[in-house]
């Protein structure tokens, strides 16, 4: 799997656990800091999932959010088994330290 199918992946995970939108910066941040991404690979992967309507991306009062779409939760039901259970389980630890999800 290429490095840029698991940064779309963690994406729409972190998503679909969220429940509604997020900013940008969270999943930035928590790909950056953990290394699985830099900044060029990062806006390429955004754009793409944009363009292929698996996230809807809006500003608001100057913050970018994200929402994964009905495409972006099919294509994690069905491609989400090739995300591993660690970078999962590593992505919602953060997502539960923000107090995104409990």
């Amino acid at each position: 799997m290429s490095p840029l199918t698991v940064y779309k992946l963690v994406i729409l995970h972190m998503l679909s656990r969220a429940e509604g939108k997020m900013q940008a910066s969270y999943l930035a941040f928590f790909l950056l800091e953990n290394g699985y991404a830099n900044l060029v690979n990062l806006a390429r992967t955004f754009g793409e999932l944009e363009e292929r309507e698996l996230v809807e991306i809006t500003d608001e009062e100057g913050k970018s959010f994200v929402r994964i779409t009905r495409a972006g939760r099919e294509a994690l039901h069905y491609f989400g088994d090739d995300l591993s259970m660690e970078i999962e389980q590593q992505a919602d630890r953060f997502l539960r330290e923000q107090g995104l999800i409990h």
